[in-house]
């Protein structure tokens, strides 16, 4: 088994944004103990979180080879982080993961490949791996986060269309870099909308795994209306910020579903004088699965 990391931060608002890190990284590991180790990892060093993961089924189990692909991002930093770290971690544990793509974390692992994105003053990179998986199919993950999108995009004198264009140069670069591989994955927070962005720049051959399998519906993954726990933190906002992104030749998508929804029991917090569930993470998660 392997992981995948990048340490690119997250905010959704611009103190946040201030606090992101720059280094992006990538480990490997083995069997349950990997799923354990991030479990630890994430309990004890973790700010916020992206991650991915995937898990190889061999035809032990099922007829077909399976690569299931998770993105999953953390943040609320104040809000009790060791619990929410530790419900990723049974999270990562109950899919098996074989790649795990976090962001702004302080584990390190190593096997990574990390390219700089233009010229963000927050040092976000391109994060990324390559393994073998089924019958010694090379298959590429990356992740990273892009520019992201907390200035008010109705106002005209906003930092919002300067982050725009530095989220779509940053995104194009990103593609580009990755072309070079058979089969690619390319994962995280990419803070993107559509009504505001336009159409993600996907090159000929991408896809978005979530139109690509569930066209027209909705996969909203910063939700302020169904995620209870921001209730009261945010105005009514619904976003499909987090993104899998697939350039495969020797592998097929045969599925995606969003995972992380669910409150922790027994764990609450008080913001703006109501009390408001627990959940793993202010973002929903995505579980792709890919077949050879």
């Amino acid at each position: 088994m392997g992981a995948a990391e990048s340490r690119q931060g997250r905010g959704i608002d611009q103190d946040h944004d201030d606090q992101e890190k720059k280094k992006g990284e990538s480990s490997t590991g083995s069997g349950s103990g990997t799923a354990l180790a991030v479990g630890a990892a994430v309990g004890t060093a973790l700010l916020a979180v992206a991650w991915g993961v995937s898990r190889y089924r061999s035809n032990d189990s099922d007829d077909r080879d399976q690569v299931p692909i998770t993105n999953y991002f953390q943040d609320l930093p104040d809000v009790e982080i060791q619990k929410r770290m530790k419900a990723i971690g049974e999270l990562v544990q109950l899919h098996s993961p074989h790649f795990i793509c976090f962001q702004l974390s302080t584990f390190r692992p190593v096997d990574v490949i990390s390219a700089p994105l233009g010229n963000s003053k927050l040092g976000r990179e391109l994060s990324v791996t390559e393994t073998k998986v089924g019958s010694n199919k090379s298959l590429v993950v990356a992740t990273s986060h892009l520019k992201s999108s907390c200035a008010d995009p109705n106002d005209p004198n906003s930092q919002y269309h300067q982050f725009k264009r530095e989220r779509l140069l940053q995104a194009k670069e990103a593609l580009t870099i990755l072309q070079k591989y058979l089969n690619v994955i390319f994962c995280g927070d990419m803070s993107w909308n559509e009504k505001k962005d336009g159409e993600f720049p996907l090159p000929d051959g991408w896809v978005d795994a979530w139109t690509k399998l569930k066209g027209e519906e909705k996969g909203y993954t910063f939700d302020t209306k169904s995620n209870e726990m921001l209730n009261g933190n945010y105005p009514h906002f619904r976003m499909r910020s987090d993104r899998i992104l697939c350039n495969l030749k020797g592998f097929r998508l045969d599925n995606i579903e969003i995972i992380g929804k669910d409150r922790i029991p027994d764990l609450s917090y008080q913001r703006n004088k109501k009390m408001l569930p627990v959940l793993p993470s202010d973002h929903y998660g995505l579980l792709l699965t890919i077949c050879t």
